[in-house]
């Protein structure tokens, strides 16, 4: 609910999930925010990216998330320029780094508003989203602030101080999201106690 307020996902919208359903990105994000927002779900049996276009026209498609190099295999499709994607308002991705150059590409081809969430199965999984409004070249260099209910912060592995703003350090998470155990997995719950 709360990346699903962030990214402006209108209630009954029509969602395609290209995502596999075995990653935090199709199974949380796209079935959880999907059943929030009373959408209509589309899923995919596997990407392909002219099946991709296809349903997006075909399903009216307003929502989708996908990896980068979904969205770059579906804008440099055959099918891409004889495809109606009106229809297609919002696009959230994640799972590698998106630079300002392709955030513009995206937001200017497909006339998509292009948010990137960052985040971690132990997570549930959404730790950070930009918001649509943002500016590529925040998109590209940042992965947003914090989800509501949820708190961050990076400290140094070593020494577990928190470091002064634009230090690099391990970062940490809590909150509501957050995982209190591996599933009958003492030893690695406890790798991850501090």
């Amino acid at each position: 609910m709360v990346w699903a307020d962030r990214v402006e996902v209108p209630d009954g919208a029509s969602w395609i999930c290209p995502m596999p359903l075995f990653h935090t990105g199709g199974c949380v994000m796209a079935v959880l925010g999907s059943l929030d927002r009373r959408a209509t779900m589309v899923l995919m049996p596997m990407f392909e990216p002219g099946l991709f276009l296809e349903l997006l026209e075909r399903e009216r498609g307003q929502m989708a998330g996908a990896v980068p190099t979904m969205l770059i295999a579906a804008m440099e499709h055959p099918d891409f320029a004889t495809r109606d994607l009106s229809s297609w308002t919002a696009v959230v991705s994640g799972g590698a780094q998106v630079p300002e150059a392709l955030v513009r590409k995206i937001e200017s081809t497909l006339g998509v508003n292009f948010t990137i969430v960052y985040g971690q199965t132990e997570c549930s999984p959404v730790l950070t989203n930009t918001f649509p409004s943002d500016t590529p070249e925040d998109k590209g260099l940042t992965v947003g602030p914090p989800v509501p209910h949820t708190e961050v912060k990076i400290v140094d592995p070593v020494t577990l101080e928190t470091m002064p703003v634009g230090e690099q350090g391990e970062l940490w998470a809590r909150g509501y999201f957050t995982m209190i155990e591996y599933f009958e997995k003492p030893r690695e719950t406890g790798e991850t106690d501090r």
